[in-house]
């Protein structure tokens, strides 16, 4: 085997290798670094805007410290009023009709809560 067709192919082989990395390797490594930049990026802004909420936050208490939510009082307190007791009727109503020659049954049901306040007695104001 000639030497010069040992040098040619090996200078083909390279050339070949190096459009390998011009067009392939390359645009990846180029899109993977863009990819990464933008990654980086972003969790920078997310970083940043909490770190203000954050500052924002230590300037409004006194202290510098988040205190922990209170739960929201009830508006009737448990020594004010008292406990009414009530009563739930229910009330069943069938109806026969007959139209033509057929008989139709019709039923309905109503209900409706009745209150028993023992100790209040109502008086009408006269004007």
């Amino acid at each position: 085997m000639n030497i010069f067709v040992f040098l040619n192919l090996y200078n083909m082989l390279a050339f070949i290798l190096f459009l390998l990395i011009l067009f392939v390797v390359w645009p990846l490594l180029r899109f993977g670094w863009t990819i990464y930049r933008v990654r980086r990026q972003y969790n920078d802004t997310v970083n940043r805007a909490r770190q203000a909420a954050r500052e924002a936050e230590a300037t409004r208490r006194s202290g510098g410290w988040a205190s922990p939510r209170r739960k929201p009082s009830k508006k009737v307190r448990p020594d004010e009023g008292e406990y009414v007791e009530w009563e739930e009727i229910t009330e069943s109503t069938t109806t026969e009709t007959t139209d033509h020659g057929e008989h139709r049954k019709t039923s309905s049901t109503s209900t409706y809560f009745t209150e028993r306040i023992s100790d209040a007695e109502w008086e009408d104001v006269k004007e």
